[in-house]
């Protein structure tokens, strides 16, 4: 009898295992929305931002500065398909996407001190809202699509290829 309960424990745990959703992702299709230029508002100040198609593996995100009538472009993060994962990072973390669907995309990660969890949602009216969480709170933002930007994105980046 004892062998029985083992043998059907055993069974019943390979089949919960093997069975376990797993995140493996194989494009970015679903976070195409994001390509473009976006403006927000950070303490009644504007900040832009594009992100970039590069292939289907990577998204690459420009921050974009913007004084009197000269215009910055620096490499700010991106969005990276990787062995069936998808990564979220800059220079100081990452996060690793946890939900996704057409219009929402949910980026977690539990060991920093701000920014545990990052939502992404792209409304009707083509804005894009973010709200990040942290142990103390959330922030949330409101982003527009910026379509004039993105011939300045284009110019920066034939520039940066040549």
């Amino acid at each position: 009898m004892k062998k029985i309960f083992t043998v059907l424990c055993c069974l019943l745990l390979f089949y919960f295992i093997s069975h376990a959703q797993t995140n493996k992702y194989t494009s970015l299709k679903q976070m195409k929305w994001m390509a473009g230029s976006w403006k927000g508002m950070y303490k009644g100040a504007p900040f832009y931002e594009s992100w970039v198609v590069v292939n289907d593996s990577l998204l690459v995100n420009l921050s974009i500065e913007i004084k009197n009538n000269d215009t910055s472009i620096k490499e700010n993060g991106f969005i990276r398909l990787q062995n069936g994962n998808i990564f979220h990072g800059g220079t100081d973390a990452t996060w690793q996407l946890t939900q996704l669907s057409d219009g929402e995309m949910i980026f977690e990660n539990d060991t920093l001190k701000f920014a545990n969890r990052i939502i992404w949602s792209h409304s009707t009216n083509d804005h894009w809202i973010t709200i990040i969480h942290n142990p103390s709170g959330k922030i949330n933002y409101d982003l527009e699509r910026v379509p004039w930007l993105d011939k300045v994105v284009d110019k920066f980046i034939r520039k940066f290829k040549n």
